[in-house]
């Protein structure tokens, strides 16, 4: 019998191989990492196999604590459409005004 002895390895040690610059990634946690992955497999699936792959016993907590769901707001664009209109009105230009640096 053949003893392996393992070293411990703080989390963000993989992180700090995968940038370029090799600079720590804190903002990478367990907690975000696994709500990743289960936001991932249920947009390609379901919330029962995310619940599945991250040892939930229920959906629920799957979908309250690790799935993300996208802030959305609403759609307002008819309204920043007329931003770029004149709703049939000629647009009156300003007078231009002396530059004072030039006189």
């Amino acid at each position: 019998m053949v003893a392996v002895i393992r070293q411990r390895v703080p989390a963000e040690t993989p992180w700090l191989d995968a940038t370029d610059d090799n600079k720590p990634v804190t903002w990478v946690t367990p907690h975000i990492f696994r709500k990743t992955v289960a936001t991932l497999i249920k947009e390609e699936t379901d919330t029962k196999i995310a619940a599945a792959q991250l040892g939930h016993s229920s959906e629920e907590v799957t979908a309250t604590y690790y799935i993300a769901t996208p802030a959305q707001a609403p759609d307002v664009s008819d309204i920043l459409e007329r931003l770029g209109t004149d709703h049939g009105r000629r647009q009156r230009h300003a007078p231009a005004l002396p530059n004072d640096a030039h006189g």
